[in-house]
């Protein structure tokens, strides 16, 4: 997706900003994945609903 948003070419305008915002949505989903989600079923596991 990288090239579809950088290089510029015939018809490139079209679909520039498709590739910009996949390059983001993929790059905030690598950082997210590995960080937020554990921490949230660390606590998810730290609750416990039957005391």
């Amino acid at each position: 997706m990288i090239p579809l948003a950088i290089f510029p070419g015939q018809g490139s305008e079209l679909y520039q900003g498709l590739g910009i915002a996949l390059t983001r949505g993929l790059a905030f989903s690598t950082i997210l994945t590995p960080t937020v989600v554990p921490a949230l079923m660390a606590l998810l596991h730290d609750f416990d609903p039957h005391q």
